[in-house]
């Protein structure tokens, strides 16, 4: 991502978290980004992707192409990962599947109780434990907010918390994530 020379705190929300985990681990993106952090991502895919037959979906899928290529081994990771999941996000089956469990990330899975798919990027137990606050008051970096959208769901500057002044947002559509390894990472605010 080509924003200044600041190093990133990434947050990707479901799709929004594989789209950046690729990044980090697969495309040199460690180099820049300090911290990644997750809200609602497949990580080891999701059953609910057999439901929509489109390419997108199909690397959504538990032991798809993609899912196979993120367990791969990520040696020398500079990138510390945080992975909030929730007991009842409909769009992760089985739940689980949202932790981030990686032998050469050593994520630090936050598992919450009750809290739905659409509702993470919002919810205050997540908001108010991001390491953003601290990030973005002292200069330190950029905090960069990587989100999909579902079922005409949109998001907002005004839900996220006034500490993430220094926010750039990017829309992604549902495309296949191999396809975006030439641009979806060369966006500037």
């Amino acid at each position: 991502i080509l924003v200044a020379e600041a190093p990133l705190v990434l947050m990707g929300h479901s799709l929004g978290g594989l789209i950046a985990r690729y990044y980090v681990t697969r495309l040199g993106g460690d180099a820049r980004v300090h911290t990644l952090i997750t809200l609602g991502t497949p990580h080891s895919g999701s059953y609910a992707a057999y439901a929509v037959p489109t390419t997108l979906m199909q690397q959504m899928r538990p032991g798809s192409g993609l899912m196979r290529e993120l367990e791969r081994p990520v040696r020398g990771c500079r990138t510390r990962f945080i992975s909030y999941w929730s007991d009842n996000d409909w769009a992760i089956h089985p739940q689980h599947n949202a932790a981030l469990r990686h032998p050469d990330l050593g994520a630090r899975n936050i598992r919450l109780h009750g809290a739905g798919h659409l509702t993470l990027p919002m919810l205050g137990d997540v908001v108010h434990g991001l390491p953003c606050r601290h990030w973005a008051s002292n200069d330190r970096g950029v905090v960069v907010f990587l989100f999909s959208g579902h079922g005409g769901f949109s998001y907002s500057t005004s839900m996220l918390p006034p500490y993430c002044g220094m926010l750039t947002l990017f829309h992604f559509s549902l495309c296949p994530i191999t396809s975006m390894k030439a641009w979806a990472f060369s966006a500037s605010p």
